[in-house]
């Protein structure tokens, strides 16, 4: 099926990508995983290439169920071992290949193909709608409003790195880039619900994510092209995408990769050039013969003469699966407003604030639970200096560098006993650290050394913490920063970008 191998060519994306920004490191590091699954170095470079390997083995065998299994095991490691922050697109793409699996089973109980492959599309359909509202839905909020948030930021970089300095179309490209979100986010799922405007909202998605991914942001984007492919003619097909017209998609082929060349910035972010550039440039031109093919499909599907109707197969028996399913993703995606976590909650690049709660529309008295709980450092005494560190270990790098500045940030637990555990053995010499914190009212004092077990560091009466990412492992301290460690991470120097 076209969505299952487009699905494996996106997750295959995302860690190529990656690897060009990150390199090597992208594949050794494990620094405070995500849901607490700790690899070593070695461990968890061969877990991604593994990861890789079977992502590309189902783009290539999409109808391979031992394909599926592999991917949605290998997934769901990578997701507990991920280090300090999994990517939103790879929690969406878990509960798709969740959605895969379910049809699999489905079929060997008996079940018809017709059934198991309506389970997958009716499924990823609603996966993909959900995805935009709760997206949406976090961005009603004063700092994505501001532009200073994420998207006027994303928006300024993309002029700098482009030379565009004139100050009126910097503010014209920040108040575009937060206005088109929210109407994309908003008017997409609208026009994917309504059968008649269902290919009107698959371009509309072509469109916003396209131009996500000329920012340079693809592996989400090609994640997202794999959920919109389900709402096309050809979701249903086995074979390879063959574009209707090799007219209409070598003319929009050339289109596409001369946008990619022209627009796409030369840098990941302002302080944070690409390790491989070259590559990244392959993967990014593919990215956009893939729109091409999209907009020959829809094109086909909106002016052919027997256009296939646009309404969702019948999915019959499947229903109670594919609702159990999506139960689960709408509650993962509500749970900000439950005060359980904000990360992979689709709030990428919202500024959604955990703590000091900023929606415009839903009170923050109505959180059932205040779970993000941050821990501040009144002093620091015997960190090791920024040359007294393992150059080779990144991840010494960023604790040290975020707990050498307790003026500009707030930790998580989990973070901060991490961290002060990993810089203390990183450390070219002798180090012993001693922290003084308040937490939850009360205040105390941690000393480490290094061989000391972040466990181990815990100062009598300091409540036990969860090894769980569930909100952004640090805090700016200033109300104008954006509400999110990434990209505020920055070097000593300020020269260069940590995370």
């Amino acid at each position: 099926m076209t969505v299952i191998r487009l699905l494996g060519a996106a997750l295959l994306a995302h860690e190529l990508l990656y690897l060009t920004r990150d390199g090597e490191e992208y594949l050794r590091r494990c620094f405070v995983p995500t849901l607490g699954l700790r690899l070593g170095s070695r461990a968890h470079y061969a877990l991604h290439v593994a990861f890789m390997a079977v992502c590309a083995w189902m783009a290539v065998q999409p109808s391979a169920v031992a394909a599926h299994l592999a991917v949605f095991v290998l997934l769901v490691l990578v997701i507990a071992s991920y280090s300090l922050r999994v990517s939103n697109h790879l929690v969406l793409g878990a509960f798709m290949l969740a959605a895969v699996l379910a049809a699999d089973g489905l079929r060997a109980a008996g079940g018809s193909e017709q059934q198991s492959r309506a389970l997958v599309i009716v499924s990823v359909q609603w996966l993909m709608i959900i995805t935009y509202l709760a997206a949406f839905t976090h961005k009603l909020n004063r700092s994505f409003l501001s532009l200073d948030g994420y998207a006027g930021t994303f928006a300024a970089f993309m002029c700098w790195d482009r030379g565009v300095q004139a100050p009126w179309l910097v503010q014209l490209a920040r108040r575009y880039a937060v206005v088109s979100t929210l109407v994309y986010e908003l008017g997409i799922p609208v026009l994917l619900m309504v059968p008649q405007t269902r290919y009107t909202g698959v371009l509309a998605g072509i469109v916003f994510h396209f131009g996500l991914a000329l920012l340079g942001i693809v592996n989400f984007s090609a994640v997202m092209y794999a959920g919109l492919a389900a709402f096309l003619p050809t979701a249903l097909s086995s074979s390879w995408p063959v574009p209707h017209s090799a007219t209409g998609f070598a003319v929009a082929g050339v289109v596409a990769c001369v946008m990619v060349w022209l627009i796409t910035p030369r840098r990941a972010n302002r302080q944070l050039p690409y390790r491989h550039r070259g590559v990244a440039w392959v993967i990014q031109t593919c990215f956009g013969l893939l729109t091409a093919w999209f907009v020959v499909e829809i094109v086909q599907a909106l002016t052919g003469p027997s256009a296939w109707h646009p309404g969702s197969p019948d999915a019959g028996g499947a229903w109670p699966a594919a609702a159990v399913l999506l139960a689960l993703y709408t509650v993962n995606g509500l749970a900000p407003y439950l005060g359980l976590k904000t990360e992979f909650s689709m709030t990428m690049f919202s500024n959604l604030h955990c703590k000091d709660w900023n929606h415009l529309v839903f009170p923050g008295r109505w959180r059932l639970w205040q779970l993000a709980r941050y821990l501040c450092v009144d002093s620091v005494e015997g960190l090791p200096g920024a040359d007294e560190i393992d150059r080779a270990d990144g991840a010494a790098e960023l604790a040290r560098t975020v707990l050498s500045q307790p003026q500009d940030y707030e930790y998580r637990p989990y973070f901060f006993f991490e961290a002060l555990e990993r810089v203390c053995r990183a450390a070219t010499r002798p180090a012993e650290v001693t922290v003084a914190v308040r937490y939850r009212g009360r205040s105390y004092t941690v000393t480490a050394r290094g061989g000391t077990g972040a466990e181990s560091l815990r100062p009598e009466g300091f409540p036990r913490w969860w090894r769980l990412n569930l909100f952004p492992f640090v805090l700016p301290t200033s109300t104008s920063a954006p509400h999110s460690e990434q990209g505020s991470v920055l070097s000593s120097d300020r020269e260069r970008q940590l995370f």
